[in-house]
């Protein structure tokens, strides 16, 4: 197996494969931002209302706040 990273052509990391596409997310946000949402407006929903989900407030904040 070590074979054949060391052959590979690709050069790159696999720090998108790590990270989570967050395609509801961003559809979420999307729709929050074409409606005129601003975005403290935007973060104080997502906080407040869960619109993404989560199970947990510190679940949110983890991927939410990274990506803003």
């Amino acid at each position: 197996m070590a074979n054949l990273q060391l052959n590979s052509p690709y050069k790159g990391s696999a720090s998108l494969t790590r990270e989570q596409f967050l395609f509801y997310e961003m559809r979420t946000t999307a729709k929050l931002i074409e409606e005129g949402v601003n975005n403290t407006e935007i973060m104080e929903k997502v906080f407040n209302e869960n619109l993404f989900h989560y199970p947990t407030e510190k679940t949110i904040k983890k991927v939410f706040v990274r990506h803003v």
